[in-house]
C-alpha cells in the first residue's frame, strides 16, 4: 500500500457517519483526573490491591496515553518513565531495558517482561509491537519475590483488550516520511455470548530506514514485521475462566546502521570515511517469535486460583559484517533455536481486609540451541603472524600466510538447556497493631535454577607459509590444524528472595512506604567468546606447525650445505606461543543486589493531580557488564566486584478543564557507579595490565530522564467533526557513559515531539513530527579492536520525521 492509496482513504472515510455516544459526567466525577486502574482494570494472578496503594514505584499508561505519544513499541514508552531506558539500536536482538542503573544488553535481562501475564524468558523477545494493548504498567525496583529471576531492575507488564470489555472492529493505518514507512493493522473484537469471547487481530508494518551505508549504497535501520493474534475467552461456569492466547509475529531488521567515528587514539588515515556507514557485508536479524497460552482462572469466597501455562518458541538469525568497515576481515552468523515451557500456580486472597496474601509455586524449561559460525578472511588470518613477525623481523626474517581457501570459519553448535523451580509467598497485614492505615508487607521466594552448556566448536585450516631468511626463503607446504572444543559444563543455583515493607495509608489516595527487597539476575555462558578460543588455539597451534616444518624442512636434502647451527638459530628465532584458555573461562555468575526505598504516592487538588515519588538505593553484588572481546570477535558479558546505585524519581499527572486539558511530568536521577571492580584490559597485542575503575560510572545509564507533555481536545457541536485535539512532549535522557573507563559519552539531549489531529466519531486523524529540532544525538556507541585498530562507532538516533495515522471503529 502506497501513501497516495492511504491518504485517499483518508479523505474518504472523513466523512463517514459519527458512531460515538455522549459520556455522562458529574461534576465531581470531571474535576479528577483520570485513575487508570479503575477505568482500564486487567486481572494479576498476584497482586492483591491497585498498584499505586502498593508499595511500589510504577508507572501506568492506558490506550490513550499510548496513542497519544505514538509510542508503538516498549522502546519508544521508556522515554515516558522516569529512569528507565530501552534505547534503539542495532537490532531487536539488542534490546537493552535499564531501569534504575540495572540493566543488560546481551543475555539474561535485567528486567522482566510479561504480557498477559505470562513471562518471556529471553530478552531476543522483547522488542514487541504493542498491538491491541489496552495498558502497560512500569513497575521500577527489584519485583523478585514475586516475578523471580531476571526481575532485578523492575517489570514490565503488558495487557491486550479484552473482548468481553471491548467489543468492534478497529482498522489502523499510517504513513510516514524520511523512512518511506506505512503500517497497517485490523482487529475484531466479539462477545458471542455471556461466556464466550474472541479477538482476531493482525498487522503488517515496513521502514525502509533513516541512514545509508555509504559501501553497499543501500538504505539501512529499517524494519518489516508483521503477525497476528487470536485470543479467545470461555466461562463455562460462574467462578471458572479459560483465557487462551496464541500470537506469531516475523521480523527483519535491515542492517546495523553503525557509523565510523575515527580512530580513538593517532593519526586518522582516511577522515573523509568519518560520520559513514562503512560495513561491506550483508547485516541483517530476523526473527520469529511464537507464543500460546492459557490461563485459567477459579474465584471462590475467600480466593482466587490461577494456573498459567505458556510455551514460547523464538528461531532467529543476526548476520554481521564484524569489523564494521569497508575492510574485510570477519563476519559473525549466531543463529538461535527458543523452546521455553512454564507454569506457574497461584493461590491470592479474596475480600480479606486486614490480612491480604498470595502464594504459589512456578516451573519453568528453557532448550536454547545456539549456532554461531565465524569467517575469518585472508586479511584477518594474516594478523596470526604479527607477533612473530615483530619478533624475527630485526633479523631479516619473516612470516607469510598462504591460505587455498578463504575464508576460514569456525562453526559448531551450542545448547544450553535451563530450568529454574521456585516457591512463593508474600503477605500484608493491614492496620497493623490497630493502626488504621498502617500495613506491613513481608514475603520471601525461593528460586533453584540449573543450566548447562554443552559445546562442539571449531574448524580445520589448511594453509602454507613463506619464510624469507638472508640465507634463502623456506615455502612450507601442506601445513594442516585442527582447533575444536567439545565438553559440557554445568553449575545450579539456590536463591532466597525476601521482601519487606511498611506503608501509611492518610487516605484511599494518599500513601507513603519504605522498602527492602533483594533481586536476582542469573548467570550463564558467553558462547560467542569461543570464537575467541579457537582463534587463541589456532594460532598457537600454527606457530607450533609452522616451527616444526621448518626444522623438517631444513633437514631434508636440499639443506645439507647449511650449517647445523644456522638451521638451529633459524628455528630457535620462530616464536612459540602457548595458549591457555578454556571453556570455564566462558561462565560468567549470577547478580544480585539489595535495595532500599523510601516513597509515596498522593493525590492532590481535589484528585485534580496525581503525584508519584520514590527515592532508592541499591547494593550489587557480582554486577554483570557487557564488552567486546579482546579480538573484536562479539560481545561477553563479565562480573565486576560491586556496584551502587542510587538516585530519585517523580512522576505528575493532572486534568483541568473537565479533563479536556491533561498533562503529565516525570523527571528521574540515577547515580550508578561501581565500588570494587579491577579488569584486565589488553594494553598491546600481547600484553594485558589490571585497571582499576572504582567510583567510574556504570556505562549506558542515563544519569538524567525527563518527560513532559500536555495534550488537549475540544468537543464540537458538529454533525461530522466530533473534536479535534493536539499534543506537544519533550522526553530527554543524558549523561550516558559508553564503557567502564568513561572515556566517552553521550551529553544530556531532549526531543521535541507534536500531534494534532481530528475527530469524526467512527474516523480519527492525526498528524504527528518526531524529533522536530533534528537533534544530532548518539543512541549507542563503542569501540573495536576487530582491524588491529581502536576504532570509534556510534548509531545516530532517529532524526526528524513527520507521519500521519487513521484509525477506524465499527
Amino acid at each position: 500500500m502506497d501513501r497516495l492509496s492511504i491518504i485517499s482513504a483518508v479523505l474518504f472515510l472523513s466523512g463517514a457517519p459519527s458512531y460515538a455516544l455522549p459520556i455522562e459526567e458529574t461534576a465531581e466525577d470531571s474535576a479528577r483526573v483520570k485513575d487508570i486502574e479503575e477505568v482500564v482494570i486487567v486481572y494479576s494472578p498476584k497482586e492483591t490491591g491497585k498498584l499505586r496503594q502498593a508499595p511500589i514505584a510504577v508507572s501506568l499508561f492506558d490506550r490513550t496515553a499510548l496513542d497519544d505519544q505514538h509510542t508503538a513499541s516498549l522502546k519508544e514508552l521508556s522515554a515516558f518513565v522516569p529512569n528507565f531506558y530501552m534505547p534503539d539500536y542495532g537490532s531487536s536482538l539488542t534490546s537493552a531495558a535499564y531501569i534504575r542503573g540495572i540493566g543488560s544488553r546481551i543475555n539474561t535481562p535485567a528486567v522482566g517482561l510479561y504480557v498477559d501475564n505470562v513471562g518471556y524468558a529471553d530478552k531476543s523477545a522483547y522488542d514487541i509491537e504493542l498491538l491491541d494493548v489496552e495498558r502497560v504498567d512500569v513497575l521500577r525496583g527489584p519485583q523478585a519475590t514475586l516475578y523471580g529471576r531476571n526481575a532485578m531492575g523492575g517489570l514490565l507488564r503488558v495487557f491486550t483488550r479484552n473482548p468481553f470489555h471491548y467489543q468492534g472492529t478497529d482498522i489502523r493505518m499510517g504513513t510516514s516520511v524520511k523512512d518511506k514507512g506505512y503500517q497497517l493493522s485490523a482487529s475484531h473484537y466479539q462477545k458471542t455470548s455471556h461466556r464466550i469471547a474472541y479477538a482476531l487481530s493482525g498487522f503488517y508494518k515496513h521502514s525502509e530506514g533513516f541512514f545509508e551505508n555509504a559501501t553497499r549504497h543501500e538504505t539501512v535501520g529499517g524494519n518489516e514485521t508483521g503477525g497476528g493474534r487470536i485470543r479467545v475467552i470461555y466461562l463455562p461456569a460462574e467462578a471458572w475462566k479459560l483465557d487462551f492466547s496464541t500470537d506469531y509475529s516475523y521480523r527483519e531488521d535491515r542492517g546495523y546502521p553503525y557509523r565510523y567515528l575515527g580512530v580513538t587514539e593517532g593519526e586518522e588515515s582516511r577522515p573523509d570515511r568519518i560520520g559513514r556507514i562503512l560495513y561491506n557485508r550483508p547485516s541483517f536479524y530476523r526473527r520469529s517469535l511464537l507464543n500460546s497460552s492459557l490461563n485459567a482462572q477459579y474465584t471462590a469466597d475467600k480466593f482466587i486460583l490461577s494456573s498459567v501455562t505458556a510455551y514460547q518458541n523464538l528461531n532467529d538469525n543476526m548476520t554481521l559484517d564484524q569489523d564494521f568497515t569497508d575492510a574485510d576481515y570477519f563476519s559473525l552468523t549466531q543463529k538461535q533455536r527458543i523452546n521455553s515451557w512454564s507454569e506457574e500456580l497461584t493461590f491470592k486472597s479474596r475480600n480479606n481486609r486486614r490480612w491480604e496474601w498470595t502464594g504459589g509455586i512456578y516451573a519453568m524449561h528453557q532448550a536454547l540451541r545456539t549456532k554461531s559460525p565465524v569467517s575469518l578472511t585472508r586479511e584477518f588470518m594474516n594478523t596470526v603472524f604479527d607477533k612473530a613477525n615483530a619478533a624475527i623481523s630485526p633479523m631479516g626474517m619473516g612470516l607469510t600466510l598462504n591460505m587455498p581457501v578463504s575464508p576460514y570459519v569456525a562453526d559448531g553448535a551450542f545448547d544450553t538447556p535451563t530450568t529454574d523451580l521456585a516457591a512463593f509467598h508474600q503477605s500484608t497485614f493491614n492496620d497493623l497493631f490497630g493502626a488504621e492505615g498502617l500495613s506491613l508487607v513481608a514475603g520471601l521466594r525461593v528460586e533453584y535454577e540449573k543450566m548447562r552448556l554443552d559445546y562442539d566448536y571449531g574448524g580445520r585450516m589448511d594453509y602454507g607459509v613463506e619464510l624469507t631468511s638472508p640465507m634463502m626463503p623456506l615455502v612450507l607446504e601442506g601445513l594442516s590444524d585442527d582447533s575444536r572444543f567439545r565438553g559440557s559444563l554445568k553449575h545450579d543455583y539456590v536463591q532466597w528472595l525476601p521482601k519487606v515493607a511498611l506503608q501509611y495509608h492518610f487516605s484511599a489516595q494518599n500513601n507513603v512506604y519504605v522498602s527492602w527487597s533483594k533481586g536476582y539476575r542469573s548467570g550463564g555462558y558467553n558462547v560467542q567468546m569461543f570464537s575467541d578460543l579457537v582463534q587463541g588455539d589456532l594460532k598457537s597451534r600454527m606457530m607450533r606447525s609452522v616451527k616444526n616444518k621448518t626444522a623438517e624442512t631444513l633437514d631434508g636434502p636440499m639443506y645439507d650445505h647449511m650449517p647445523e647451527a644456522v638451521k638451529q638459530m633459524i628455528v630457535h628465532q620462530i616464536p612459540q606461543e602457548e595458549f591457555s584458555g578454556t571453556p570455564a573461562q566462558t561462565r560468567f555468575k549470577p547478580e544480585y543486589s539489595y535495595n532500599y526505598e523510601a516513597g509515596g504516592h498522593f493525590s492532590f487538588s481535589d484528585g485534580k493531580i496525581q503525584l508519584d515519588a520514590a527515592v532508592f538505593y541499591m547494593d550489587v553484588y557480582d554486577q554483570q557488564i557487557s564488552k567486546f572481546v579482546s579480538s573484536g570477535l562479539g560481545r561477553v558479558m563479565v562480573n565486576a566486584g560491586r556496584g551502587r546505585s542510587c538516585g530519585t524519581e517523580i512522576g505528575l499527572r493532572g486534568g483541568w478543564l473537565d479533563n479536556r486539558l491533561t498533562w503529565h511530568a516525570s523527571y528521574g536521577y540515577t547515580h550508578s557507579v561501581f565500588k570494587r571492580y579491577e579488569a584486565q584490559e589488553a594494553r598491546t597485542e600481547t600484553a594485558q595490565e589490571a585497571v582499576n575503575y572504582d567510583g567510574n560510572h556504570v556505562p549506558f545509564v542515563p544519569m538524567h530522564t525527563l518527560a513532559a507533555g500536555v495534550e488537549y481536545e475540544q468537543p464540537l457541536e458538529h454533525h461530522k467533526i466530533k473534536s479535534y485535539f493536539f499534543g506537544v512532549n519533550t522526553t530527554g535522557a543524558g549523561k550516558i557513559y559508553w564503557s567502564e573507563d568513561n572515556a566517552f559519552h553521550q551529553p544530556f539531549y531532549a526531543l521535541l515531539n507534536a500531534h494534532a489531529g481530528l475527530d469524526f466519531g467512527s474516523v480519527r486523524i492525526d498528524i504527528w513530527g518526531k524529533n522536530l529540532t533534528d537533534t544530532d544525538y548518539d543512541a549507542f556507541f563503542f569501540t573495536s579492536a576487530a582491524t588491529t585498530r581502536n576504532l570509534k562507532f556510534g548509531q545516530r538516533g532517529n532524526p526528524l520525521q513527520f507521519g500521519v495515522d487513521v484509525s477506524l471503529h465499527f
